[in-house]
């Protein structure tokens, strides 16, 4: 392992139809919805544990004995915890403090982005290796999808319009604000609308046909892109 003394921690909601990926159920449907973002969650885990970078937890926002958590955490050694807090931003913040007591650096990211590459990863960790106090690579939609720390800062977390396009933009100007050196990564495309998915899929694989993969044939679908 390349940097055993940062985490990453991939943040997940369990895979349950007409509560996962909600806004894609127009173009697949829920269960169709909660297919693919199941195997988003497997993808990134599958990706970042090949890639040898540093050890993985998986945040679960709910249920995290569900059965896809559970075969995850024992097929990659992982361990997973639930997310607390009354949002997105105190959960981010609480497994951030709680990962920085015995790490050096922490990379917190989603599953929303199936082509993040691993080695933007590693280009987050070597900047804050380097000094840099945070990282971070947008989203092309105004948000990120990924944000790296060596401490969980509360300005970063706190009142924050998560989900809208302004999320990267306030995050770079509280930085700025509180003097916290922040490093750029190259921005990456995330899938929360029926264009994002089309956006990214190849020709000749969208449309109605998507509405009936499973969470396997997504995955498959996924690792070819």
């Amino acid at each position: 392992m390349q940097f055993p003394d940062t985490q990453i921690l991939i943040f997940a909601r369990p895979p349950l139809p007409g509560q996962a990926k909600t806004r894609l159920s127009p173009l697949l449907g829920e269960a169709g919805a909660a297919a693919f973002h199941a195997a988003c969650v497997e993808h990134a885990v599958q990706r970042f544990h090949a890639a040898g970078l540093a050890p993985l937890q998986l945040c679960a926002a709910d249920q995290p004995d569900h059965s896809l958590f559970v075969r995850l955490s024992h097929q990659y050694q992982m361990p997973v915890l639930e997310q607390q807090g009354a949002d997105l931003g105190e959960r981010m913040a609480r497994a951030a403090r709680q990962a920085l007591e015995t790490a050096h650096s922490v990379m917190l990211i989603g599953t929303d982005s199936p082509t993040l590459p691993p080695r933007t990863l590693r280009l987050a960790i070597e900047q804050l290796q380097q000094g840099a106090e945070v990282t971070m690579a947008p989203a092309e939609d105004g948000g990120y999808v990924l944000l790296g720390l060596r401490e969980a800062h509360p300005a970063l977390f706190s009142d924050m319009p998560w989900g809208s396009e302004q999320v990267a933009q306030i995050t770079r100007a509280r930085c700025r604000d509180v003097g916290l050196r922040l490093e750029a990564l190259p921005s990456c495309a995330d899938i929360d609308h029926p264009h994002d998915l089309l956006a990214v899929l190849p020709e000749g694989q969208r449309g109605e046909v998507l509405a009936g993969l499973d969470a396997p044939a997504w995955l498959a679908l996924l690792r070819s892109l």
